[in-house]
């Protein structure tokens, strides 16, 4: 080689790859078309409405307890907790031994004997911390409750890039360690519209969630309680479920499951506005009742008395179905309408 000639310096590795190589993965599930494993999820409801006592039930049937509504006995695992509002022995040991969980696989951060505190992880900070740990201890589930208790210090999650400065690696997290991270967060106070828009802070948390779920009180049976999903792009939004909360042997209360619900969430959150203070679902119930009573009446009306009364009209639609209220298209002067009529049974007794 001429030494006026000079070396062709090496070419730097590229940091893109072909997707060729990449294998597509299936989506697997802690509770079917609500809460998918190795994913990041939240649930989400009013203060003192219940959410810990849904996540005491996913964290049971992690461990070995009793299986959800449509799942089946798995390999038991471990669960990791991290409960910010509530003290651990007096309130949430008592609710995850009531559930079923195996205590022996449930772990939360260690108190300092001397001093007696006991010390709170911050994300992403503590994301390298807690990954050992879902290795050493053969973790498949994580609840932060409330998930906003364990961000680090100095991150606004009202604003879209701090909210997405957390979620994103502890999505990260999940999907590398194939570990469910399950998330809790209250509602706004005073909120109306879409279930989406309802919960505290950026809209970027709920998108960054594989699947949303939210914890209602029953609109028309308060000691009833719903679990619907407000959102999930891995499948179709899950029917919503209904159950009470009742006392089980030896003191606590354990979930009984009752079935399913016509209700979704937007419904739901309609008729949880202002805490509840309002029935929209009554209002829509009686509003139908009284505008058909035995007759057929055009859709566009009964639509348009019930938006005059602040009736949406998803609430509208959904009291309807739950009602039985009957649907016939019907022509005039050449145009085709829709008209409801009275439930093929006759108005139920308690509306």
């Amino acid at each position: 080689m001429r030494a006026t000639e000079k070396a062709a310096a090496p070419e730097e590795p590229s940091i893109f790859a072909p997707l060729a190589g990449r294998k597509s993965q299936s989506v697997t599930w802690l509770f079917p078309g609500r809460i998918p494993a190795a994913a990041l999820s939240l649930i989400e409801g009013r203060k003192s409405i219940g959410k810990s006592t849904i996540l005491a039930a996913i964290c049971a049937q992690v461990t070995g307890g009793p299986t959800l509504p449509g799942c089946r006995k798995q390999k038991p695992a471990g669960c990791i907790w991290l409960g910010a509002e509530e003290d651990l022995e007096s309130m949430i040991l008592p609710r995850l031994k009531t559930a079923g969980a195996d205590m022996k696989r449930v772990h939360a951060p260690k108190r300092d004997p001397e001093t007696g505190r006991t010390p709170r992880l911050h994300f992403p900070t503590d994301i390298e911390t807690v990954e050992r740990e879902i290795d050493r201890l053969g973790v498949k589930v994580i609840v932060m409750d409330p998930w906003s208790s364990y961000v680090d210090i100095g991150i606004d999650l009202h604003q879209e890039n701090h909210a997405r400065s957390v979620l994103e690696p502890l999505a990260d997290l999940a999907t590398r360690s194939g570990c469910a991270v399950i998330l809790a967060r209250h509602l706004r106070k005073g909120t109306n519209g879409p279930a989406s828009d309802q919960g505290m802070g950026s809209v970027a948390i709920g998108n960054v969630c594989r699947a949303v779920c939210r914890v209602d009180a029953h609109p028309r049976e308060p000691k009833l309680r719903t679990l619907s999903v407000v959102a999930c792009n891995l499948a179709e939004r899950a029917p919503t479920l209904t159950y009470r909360i009742v006392s089980a042997t030896g003191g606590g209360a354990v979930i009984k499951w009752e079935g399913t619900s016509v209700l979704d969430a937007d419904s739901l959150a309609e008729a949880s506005f202002d805490n509840g203070e309002r029935d929209v679902r009554g209002d829509a119930i009686r509003l139908l009742r009284t505008a058909i009573r035995d007759r057929w009446v055009g859709v566009n009306q009964i639509v348009t008395e019930a938006r005059e009364a602040g009736v949406g009209d998803r609430t509208l639609r959904t009291a309807k179905a739950e009602l039985g209220v009957r649907s016939r298209k019907r022509t005039s002067g050449g145009r085709p309408h829709w008209e409801w009529g009275p439930p093929e049974g006759g108005w139920p007794s308690e509306v």
